[in-house]
C-alpha cells in the first residue's frame, strides 16, 4: 500500500479530532467570556447590595428604595439567563464534540489488534468520559479559575490582610479537597477489590459445587468469604471514615474563616483603615473566593479522566488506518484474489501475514483453518477491505476492496462476523443491513438461513423489533447474523467461526446452505472449529508461520475435505490462479 493512502486512510479520525480541538479553542474563549459576565454581574450585584446598606439605610429616601429593589429584580432576572445560557453553551459543544468523534473512533477500532466490540465500546466510554468533563463541573471549575484573579486582586487592592487571608483559606480548602477525594478513591477501590475477590470466590464455588459439598469444603470456603468481605468492608470503612472527618474539617475551616474575616474587618474599621461600606462589600467578595477550592479533587479527577481519554483517542490515531471514501467499480463474476499480501499490527510485534496469496474463483468454498491467535479473523476483515494491509493487496475482480466504496461493495460481498452481534431494528430492518427492507430478498435470506421459522414465531414476525436483549438464542442471532450476510445474494460471502453458536441440525443446514451457494456461483470463503463443515469446500487452508498453506498432508487430505470436492477442472483453475501459498 503506497505512504499516500495510507496517510489519506487516517485522516477521517484526525480530522475529527482537529474539528474537536478548533470547537474546544472556541469553548476556552466562551468560558473566559463567561467567567468575565460572571464577575461582572458579581460586582453589580455587590454594589446593589452596597445601595441597601449605605444609601437607603442612611437616607431612607423612597426613590432609592425602589431604584435598589429595580435593580435587585433586574440583575435577578439576569443571572438566571446567564446561568441558562451558560448551561445551554457548555452543553451544545460537549454534544458537539460527542457525535463529532463517536462514528470515526468506533470505525478505527476495526483497525487495531484485539476484539473489535470491546475496543469499540472502550472508545465509546472514553468520548461520554469527555463528553461528562467538559459539561459537569468541571466547567464551572474553569469558569471559577477564570473569575478568581481578579477577585483576589480586589482583596488586595481592598486591603493587603484580605487577599493574605483569601490566599492562605483558598490554599488550605484546594488541600482539605484533594485529601477528601484521595480517601473516597480508597474507600472505593477497597469495597471494589473486595467485591471482586468475593465474587470470584463465589464463582469457583458453583463451578466446583458438587467437590465442595462432597469433601465438606463449605463452611471453609464460607469463611474464606466472610473473611475476604469483612476485611475490604474494614478497609472501605477507614477510608470513608477518613473522608468524612476530612469534611467536617473543612466546614470548620470555613467556619473559622468567616469569624477570622469578621475579627479582621472590625479592627480595620476601629482603626480607620477601611470604612464599614467597604467592610461590608469586602465581605460579599472574600468569602466566596475559597469556595470553589473547597471542590478542586473532584474537578481535578473529573478533568484528568477527560485529558486521560482524550490522549486515549489521540493514540488511535497514530494506530489505526480509517477505510476512506472509495469507488462503485463493476463487479460481473465475484472472483477475490489476494496478491502478496502481508500483514503486522503498529508495534514490536512480528509481522502476522507475510506474501499471502489466494484466488478462490466463483462457486468455490474455501475453508480457512488454524489455531486461536493465529490471524483468522484478521485475515477475515483483510479480505473484505474493513482492514488495509501492509503491502500486496485484495482485489474483487481485479479492483482493490481498499479502494471500493462500502456500501456499493457491501452488494456483493456478505460478512458473517464471528460475534454474531445484530444492529437494533425490525427482523426485517436487520436482515436487510438496516436498509428500507426488499421483503422478497428478507424472506429470500431468511429461509436460505433457517431463521424464517423463528422469525414468523416472534409477536411481529418480521416487524418484531430486535433489542439486543435476550429475546433470541446464540442460535437464533446466529441464523439471524447468516440471513443478513446473505441478503442480496453478493456474489461472496465471508463468514467467519460459521456455525459456531448452532447444533447438530444448525450445522446440517448451514452445509446445505454452503452447497446451494456453490450451485450459484457464489464464492465463499469461511472458518470453523467445526470438522463436519470442513468436507463441504473446495480446498482446506491453514495459517502457519504467517502463510496460507494446503491444510494436513496426502494421508489426511482425503479426510480434511472430504467426498465433496469441486470438479477437476475447477480445483485446477484456483489452483493455476494463485491457490494457496
Amino acid at each position: 500500500m503506497a505512504r499516500g493512502e495510507q496517510t489519506s486512510a487516517e485522516t477521517v479520525l484526525q480530522d475529527a479530532i482537529d474539528d474537536v480541538l478548533k470547537v474546544a479553542r472556541g469553548w476556552f474563549w466562551v468560558v473566559v467570556a463567561l467567567g468575565v459576565t460572571a464577575m461582572f454581574l458579581s460586582v453589580l450585584m455587590l454594589t446593589n447590595r452596597l445601595m441597601f446598606f449605605t444609601l437607603v439605610a442612611t437616607t431612607l429616601d423612597p426613590d432609592t428604595l425602589v431604584a435598589a429593589v429595580a435593580l435587585m429584580l433586574i440583575l435577578g432576572a439576569v443571572a438566571i439567563a446567564f446561568a441558562n445560557i451558560q448551561k445551554i453553551s457548555i452543553l451544545r459543544i460537549s454534544n458537539y464534540m460527542a457525535r463529532r468523534l463517536a462514528v470515526p473512533a468506533v470505525l478505527a477500532t476495526a483497525q487495531r489488534a484485539g476484539r473489535p466490540e470491546t475496543l469499540a465500546s472502550t472508545a465509546l466510554s472514553d468520548i461520554e468520559t469527555m463528553r461528562q468533563a467538559l459539561s459537569g463541573p468541571g466547567s464551572a471549575a474553569l469558569v471559577a479559575a477564570v473569575v478568581t484573579p481578579p477577585l483576589l486582586a480586589l482583596a488586595f487592592l481592598i486591603h493587603w490582610i484580605f487577599g493574605l487571608l483569601a490566599v492562605a483559606y483558598s490554599l488550605v480548602a484546594a488541600l482539605l479537597s484533594l485529601l477528601i477525594t484521595r480517601a473516597k478513591k480508597q474507600a472505593n477501590e477497597a469495597s471494589g477489590g473486595g467485591q471482586a475477590r468475593a465474587t470470584g470466590l463465589a464463582a469457583d464455588a458453583i463451578r466446583s459445587g458438587e467437590a465442595v459439598l462432597a469433601m465438606g469444603m463449605l463452611e471453609r470456603l464460607a469463611g474464606q468469604w466472610i473473611e475476604v468481605t469483612t476485611a475490604a468492608a474494614g478497609e472501605a470503612w477507614i477510608a470513608e471514615r477518613r473522608a468524612a472527618r476530612l469534611r467536617v474539617v473543612l466546614e470548620m475551616m470555613f467556619g473559622s474563616f468567616r469569624g477570622v474575616f469578621i475579627v479582621v474587618s472590625a479592627i480595620l474599621m476601629a482603626n480607620g483603615l477601611i470604612t464599614i461600606g467597604v467592610g461590608v462589600g469586602a465581605a460579599f467578595i472574600i468569602l466566596a473566593i475559597p469556595q470553589p477550592f473547597a471542590a478542586v479533587g473532584d474537578f481535578a479527577t473529573e478533568i484528568g479522566d477527560g485529558l486521560a481519554a482524550w490522549k486515549r483517542l489521540k493514540d488511535m490515531v497514530r494506530g489505526s488506518a480509517m477505510p476512506p471514501d472509495g469507488l462503485a467499480f463493476p463487479c460481473h463474476e465475484g472472483r477475490l484474489t489476494v496478491e502478496r499480501l502481508g500483514f503486522g499490527y503498529r508495534g514490536p510485534t512480528p509481522p502476522l501475514f507475510r506474501n499471502i496469496d489466494l484466488t478462490v474463483e466463483p462457486g468455490e468454498i474455501v475453508a480457512i483453518i488454524g489455531p486461536s491467535g493465529s490471524g483468522k479473523s484478521t485475515l477475515l476483515r483483510l479480505l473484505i477491505g474493513m482492514m488495509r494491509p501492509n503491502s500486496g493487496g485484495v482485489y474483487l475482480d481485479g479492483c482493490s476492496v481498499g479502494q471500493w466504496d462500502r456500501r456499493d461493495l457491501a452488494r456483493h460481498l456478505g460478512f458473517l462476523p464471528q460475534e454474531a452481534l445484530l444492529s437494533r431494528g425490525t427482523a426485517a430492518e436487520v436482515i436487510s443491513r438496516l436498509e428500507i427492507p426488499d421483503m422478497p430478498l428478507v424472506l429470500d435470506a431468511a429461509r436460505r438461513a433457517g431463521a424464517h421459522e423463528t422469525i414468523v414465531g416472534l409477536e411481529l414476525g418480521y416487524a418484531t423489533p430486535i433489542t439486543g436483549q435476550h429475546q433470541l438464542s446464540m442460535g437464533q442471532r446466529h441464523r439471524i447474523a447468516i440471513a443478513r450476510a446473505v441478503y442480496g445474494r453478493p456474489k461472496v460471502v465471508v463468514m467467519d467461526e460459521l456455525a459456531a453458536s448452532l447444533d447438530q441440525e444448525g450445522e446440517a443446514d448451514v452445509a446445505r446452505l454452503l452447497a446451494v451457494l456453490r450451485d450459484e456461483g457464489t464464492a465463499v470463503i469461511f472458518t470453523t472449529h467445526r470438522p463436519g463443515l470442513l468436507g463441504v469446500a473446495d480446498r482446506v487452508l491453514a495459517i502457519r508461520n504467517g502463510a496460507l498453506v494446503a491444510a494436513g498432508t496426502e494421508s489426511d487430505a482425503p479426510r480434511i475435505s472430504g467426498p465433496k470436492r469441486r470438479p477437476a477442472q475447477i480445483a485446477a483453475a484456483g489452483a493455476g490462479k494463485g491457490g494457496a501459498a
